[in-house]
């Protein structure tokens, strides 16, 4: 039994030559491997590489009540080659969500910026893709959700919509003539009956993109010092995921809090330390069906 362990394990042998050196057949060497294993004579170790992200995703798991938590551990300390990273491996993760003729909601950000070039979409057909807020800047921002969704659907020969008005609007009459504009509005009805929603997750610090959408430092500086945690959509949070400031989230053109959590596969993606408030708010409120973040993010989160 020694012997014909060592032929197979150590050397290499397959079963059929062990069982010609042996002089017997090749079932009866499969019946010595196995009984080896009962006997304790081969003890056989699996050297998990994924181990530790595999734990964190158990552990985030059970502490949020969370279907799904996709966590990469990537050597770069490059943020966009994280991003990069992450959205490649979302691929497979992917191709369970969503499925022929899905419609889908696109966020802003840098996360799902990288998902739009990187992320694929397996064995799908026919996917239209929505943005979630509105954007329009001078600038021409890579991570607008119009251009988000467009990068998508070239990518995947899909359809797309474009909301065309800036995301902030003071002006209440402007405001509402805005949204029952006939550009506007079915993009915003659209939102009652999404397939499946790809969520970045915002923070409410002055360097953030939030920064960059005509807010100014002092206006995010108050939201933040009177609680307001995270933004999804066009919707503030809380440190325990409940909306705030509504009045400010009306300024807002985009989806609601409320309208997130109807859509029944939400997938979030978001790294740094720096979210760490802005994930736990959003896991908290229970908006997501599904994490995607690094392990350095996901310790910060069971910490």
């Amino acid at each position: 039994m020694v012997e014909v362990c060592k032929r197979y394990y150590q050397d290499g042998l397959g079963q059929s030559e062990i069982a010609k050196e042996f002089f017997c057949s090749r079932s009866q060497i499969s019946k010595i491997l196995s009984r080896a294993k009962k006997c304790n004579i081969v003890n056989i170790q699996i050297n998990d590489p994924f181990s530790e992200e595999i734990n964190l995703e158990k552990k985030i798991q059970e502490r949020y009540h969370i279907k799904k938590v996709l966590i990469t551990d990537t050597e770069s300390e490059n943020e966009k080659a994280q991003l990069e990273e992450i959205a490649k491996r979302m691929s497979v993760l992917f191709s369970h969500y969503i499925a022929n003729g899905n419609t889908i909601g696109v966020s802003g950000g840098y996360a799902v910026l990288a998902c739009s070039m990187y992320t694929t979409i397996y064995n799908c057909k026919n996917l239209k893709f929505i943005p979630l807020i509105a954007g329009q800047s001078f600038k021409g921002e890579k991570w607008y959700a119009n251009q988000n969704c467009e990068r998508f659907a070239s990518r995947f020969r899909s359809e797309y919509v474009l909301l065309n008005t800036p995301f902030v609007i003071r002006e209440d009459n402007l405001r509402k003539q805005l949204c029952e504009n006939a550009v506007v509005r079915p993009v915003l009805n659209a939102y009652d009956s999404l397939d499946v929603i790809l969520l970045g997750i915002g923070e409410t610090f002055p360097d953030s993109t939030l920064g960059q959408c005509e807010f100014s430092s002092d206006e995010i500086k108050w939201a933040y010092e009177h609680g307001a945690k995270a933004i999804i959509g066009a919707s503030f949070l809380d440190a325990g995921g409940n909306e705030m400031m509504k009045a400010q989230s009306e300024m807002l053109i985009g989806i609601k809090a409320a309208q997130i959590k109807k859509c029944s596969r939400v997938i979030g993606v978001a790294i740094g330390s720096q979210k760490k408030e802005a994930i736990k708010a959003v896991l908290k409120g229970e908006y997501l069906d599904v994490l995607c973040t690094d392990s350095v993010t996901a310790k910060e989160l069971l910490d």
